[in-house]
């Protein structure tokens, strides 16, 4: 990695305002491609019962749920380890330039 981080957006805000939308539009729009990743929940019947892990490039995957069985737990989520560990190999966007020319964006 070693790359240098030139900007850094720190985006806060109450659920359901649109940092997740605002974050996946700056990375559309961006001049240069970014890496990163963004957490979504997953609901069922209004109730959180875990989270997606989603590369802003890729295909996202479950890394915590009420339902998995895990030997790691935050509350009372199974947590999938490896889904979390692989997770910054997806983040690098289709390109061939430098690490160090590029931009991450990280949303948890």
């Amino acid at each position: 990695m070693g790359g240098i981080v030139k900007h850094v957006l720190l985006v806060t805000g109450v659920p359901g305002v649109g940092k997740t939308t605002l974050l996946r539009s700056v990375a559309q729009q961006a001049p240069q491609p970014l890496g990163g990743f963004t957490t979504d929940e997953i609901r069922t019947q209004g109730q959180r019962v875990g989270f997606r892990i989603v590369p802003l490039h890729g295909r996202g995957r479950i890394m915590a749920h009420v339902d998995r069985r895990s030997r790691t737990r935050v509350g009372h989520y199974g947590v999938d380890v490896a889904a979390i560990e692989t997770a910054p190999g997806k983040m690098a966007p289709p390109t061939n330039e430098p690490m160090r020319s590029r931009g991450c964006l990280v949303q948890g």
